[in-house]
């Protein structure tokens, strides 16, 4: 857990740290040892569950986020809301340890859209070949 890693860095230095950082750490310091153990139970139900989907070569592709990124003058509030929504996409790779990888491949009103591409433990020299290869084939389309 975060909190765990960084307490001693964080209680030495009281750094400077975004508003969104800083919720997610109080929010790690009031983990029981109860609650991370429910979670870690959760985990390897994921990681059970990713591995069956990404066996064999598989590769999975989806969304970066539910949405294009959030303008740079979206509202705290909102960019939290949005955060969480945006976490449940993009925390599957750290959970499980899979690698993944995310292309921003178009834009919608001048905010960039991502595609992630998500492979199995240790294919992440395929999955680097696999996006350079995407990135590719789209930046050889021509867009009107």
């Amino acid at each position: 857990m975060a909190w765990d890693t960084q307490r001693d860095w964080i209680e030495q230095t009281n750094p400077r740290v975004a508003f969104e950082v800083a919720i997610r750490y109080l929010n790690g310091m009031s983990v029981t040892d109860d609650q991370l153990a429910a979670s870690n139970a959760v985990r390897q139900v994921v990681k059970s569950r990713m591995n069956d989907l990404l066996a064999d070569g598989a590769i999975l592709c989806m969304p970066t986020s539910p949405t294009p990124a959030p303008p740079p003058d979206m509202p705290v509030p909102e960019r939290v809301e949005l955060g969480v929504r945006i976490a449940r996409l993009t925390c599957i790779g750290g959970m499980t340890g899979c690698p993944q990888i995310n292309l921003p491949l178009a834009e919608v009103d001048g905010l960039p859209v991502g595609l992630s591409l998500m492979g199995a433990r240790g294919s992440d020299e395929t999955l680097m070949r696999l996006a350079v290869e995407v990135e590719a084939e789209w930046s050889s389309r021509s867009v009107d």
